[in-house]
């Protein structure tokens, strides 16, 4: 049997062709796989170390999770006994509770009693204020008081009827109140002299209605000063111009009357006997006046050169013109 050498050469090439193709695709295939075995060794091993990171941390947080349980059960046993002593104070807290709701309970009645007591005081307070609001307009209506209130604290009394020139004039007298019934006077119109005394008076009495009184009788009383000052001034006015009057002698005076009147239906004897006597009254006035200046100086002016001649002071009479009358 004879043997090709061609046939079988061309078969080894053919072999080894396919031997190569084969061994590439293997080494190819084997290079791929161990570049994708190294990929993921590098993977697997950060993952490793990740974990690893993870892992500590783990642990770190184990521990602390482990030392809080720790504490929490610490503190879930003092809160047992917190608990066991909460419990013992609520048993006393609650019989302590029942005591306080029984006391309020008296409380409220004694509350509500004395509300009902309040209500009755009040409601005879209110009829008090009543009647006194009654006084009050009575008072306004007949005496000129009247009370007014404008500040909280402070109210002003009000009187009318003082002057009799002006009986609707106001006097007013503003006071304050304060703790201790302590009375003050803010306001006092017009101006009384004696009104520091008044007010030690009302605060050492506390009779407010004698101060009332007493400031009413202070006013009239001003207002009588105040007309007899008038008075005064009037007076001395009219004595200051009477000193500058001439003074005149008023014709046949004497105590018997006017002698230069005659009887209605005396007879011509009668009426010239009367007039004899007037003429021997003036001629003895004259001379009488005269002999008494005698011894003067002759040029000087003598009381017996008047109209009349000498006539007492007590006889005689002043003329006062109506224009120097006070007005």
């Amino acid at each position: 049997m004879s043997i090709d050498i061609k046939e079988l050469q061309a078969e080894l090439v053919c072999s080894r062709k396919k031997v190569s193709e084969w061994s590439a695709s293997r080494v190819q295939f084997m290079t791929e796989l161990k570049d994708l075995h190294a990929t993921l060794l590098r993977d697997q091993t950060e993952k490793i170390n990740n974990l690893q990171g993870v892992k500590a941390q783990l642990q770190v947080q184990a521990g602390q999770i482990s030392k809080r349980l720790q504490d929490e059960e610490e503190e879930a046993v003092r809160t047992e006994e917190r608990l066991a002593g909460t419990k013992a104070e609520e048993s006393t807290l609650k019989r302590r509770l029942e005591a306080a709701q029984v006391h309020l309970r008296k409380r409220q009645e004694v509350y509500r009693q004395q509300l009902e007591g309040m209500e009755s005081v009040n409601k005879e307070r209110q009829q008090q204020l009543d009647n006194l609001r009654q006084q009050s307009a009575l008072f306004g209506e007949r005496f000129g008081l009247h009370f007014r209130t404008r500040v909280p604290g402070e109210f002003t009394v009000v009187m009318t009827c003082i002057d009799a020139r002006d009986p609707d004039k106001e006097f007013c007298v503003a006071v304050r109140m304060a703790l201790g019934d302590v009375y003050t006077v803010t306001k006092c119109e017009p101006l009384v002299p004696d009104l520091d005394e008044l007010v030690d008076q009302v605060n050492r009495t506390n009779d407010f209605g004698a101060f009332v009184k007493a400031s009413s009788v202070e006013f009239v009383e001003g207002i009588s000063k105040e007309e007899a000052a008038k008075f005064e001034r009037i007076a001395a006015s009219l004595v200051a111009r009477l000193n500058d009057v001439q003074d005149y002698v008023e014709e046949d005076y004497n105590d018997d009357g006017d002698d230069s009147l005659v009887p209605f239906g005396a007879s011509p004897e009668e009426i010239a006997a009367r007039q004899a006597c007037i003429a021997q009254r003036r001629s003895g006035g004259v001379t009488g006046s005269s002999s008494s200046s005698s011894g003067g100086d002759s040029g000087a002016l003598r009381l017996a050169d008047g109209p009349n001649g000498y006539v007492p002071r007590s006889k005689r009479r002043r003329q006062i013109p109506d224009e120097n009358l006070p007005k």
